[in-house]
């Protein structure tokens, strides 16, 4: 806890670095960054990559996870192959996906021109930049949150699924009426988890756009990043901080409020 209030109270203070000294200037901070326009830009890009990538996660690892739960002949490899990413550090993924998507040499431009699309410019154009970031990071995400689902799945009874097979259901009316429902908490998790995790993203754009084209990744942790170690503005930066950990702290009371679970009578 002590790093939490450390950085409430570096929020209140202005910092004089040639003199090391600070002075107190109470919500100054605050009031600054709501009125700065690259705040308020990095606040709208911030949202909307959550916006696109919490859901897409979500989506994707219940429908790799329902694939992974088969019975079939070879499970494990395949198990292991769309878990695997996972393994690879967000750092070291974001340099290799930055070789890939390479507007010049990239290998999936190379790809795609197999099929007549032109080369795309990715990571270098404002329109592209913040959808190849989502595509980095939910090539690392959905595989981490499958592994809950997997397991939330491998929990349900085959004996619902029997009886409702001997009922005559089709597969969606199970998956709809049996499975989604059983897994409910898992997805609860897995959502609060995603966007707790995304709304702290940093090393994508740090490093291969530096919050760049035209601000279009310019996301708040690389805001609150560039405050301190750039502009040398600590109280900024520890506002920017606290802003987050605000929008979090509403996250985890909605994790509290969809993952518990009344008392039967």
């Amino acid at each position: 806890m002590y790093p939490i209030f450390y950085v409430v109270k570096e929020s209140f203070y202005t910092f004089f670095f040639l003199s090391g000294t600070k002075e107190f200037i109470g919500f100054e901070n605050y009031v600054n960054i709501f009125s700065d326009p690259v705040f308020l830009n990095s606040l709208k890009v911030t949202f909307w990559f959550n916006i696109i990538t919490n859901p897409l996660q979500v989506i994707m690892a219940i429908l790799i996870a329902v694939l992974a739960n088969q019975a079939v002949r070879g499970i494990n490899i395949f198990r292991t192959i769309f878990y695997s990413p996972v393994a690879v550090s967000i750092p070291i993924a974001s340099v290799v996906w930055g070789l890939l998507l390479n507007p010049n040499l990239g290998f999936v431009n190379s790809l795609i021109s197999l099929v007549g699309i032109p080369p795309q410019p990715f990571l270098v154009s404002e329109n592209q930049a913040l959808y190849s970031i989502i595509l980095i990071i939910s090539w690392i995400g959905f595989n981490y949150w499958m592994i809950y689902i997997l397991a939330s799945l491998q929990d349900i009874p085959k004996q619902l699924y029997e009886a409702a097979r001997i009922d005559g259901a089709s597969s969606i009316q199970i998956f709809f009426s049996i499975t989604l429902p059983m897994i409910k908490r898992a997805i609860a998790f897995i959502t609060v988890g995603a966007t707790t995790a995304n709304f702290l993203l940093f090393a994508p754009t740090y490093t291969l756009t530096r919050g760049g084209p035209s601000g279009s990744t310019h996301v708040l942790m690389y805001e609150a990043y560039l405050s301190a170690f750039t502009y040398s503005d600590r109280g900024r930066s520890s506002a920017i901080i606290v802003f987050i950990l605000l929008i979090i702290f509403l996250i985890v009371i909605l994790e509290l409020r969809f993952l518990s679970v009344k008392e039967e009578r």
